[in-house]
């Protein structure tokens, strides 16, 4: 899913990146916070995608005890490393593939 996260510097522009979509918001943009459901791989009590080696940044840092609070800190850091060519390149491809068209501050 699409996770936009507001830049450090100024509230009024966010960074737009990728992370695993909550169930529900599979190939949309996701909530304001993440903590609103469970994780689209979470397969029983595991993520499926460990056992890959595909465990995204996201599930490095995060544990069922991280609050909202330290999931902020976190994510300005993992989303900054999407404001890049690489990234916005891969941002239009998603976009293509979800069949949408992404508007508004931060966003191309």
């Amino acid at each position: 899913m699409l996770k936009a996260c507001p830049a450090s510097n100024d509230n009024t522009l966010v960074i737009p990146g990728l992370c695993p979509a909550i169930v529900g918001f599979e190939k949309s943009v996701g909530p304001l916070k993440m903590h609103q459901g469970p994780c689209t791989f979470l397969k029983g009590d595991r993520c499926e995608l460990h056992d890959l080696g595909l465990k995204p940044a996201e599930g490095r840092f995060a544990t069922h005890e991280t609050t909202p609070e330290q999931e902020e800190k976190f994510m300005v850091h993992i989303m900054k490393t999407w404001a890049t060519m690489d990234g916005n390149k891969l941002l239009l491809e998603w976009e293509k593939y979800c069949e949408i068209k992404i508007q508004g501050p931060g966003f191309s």
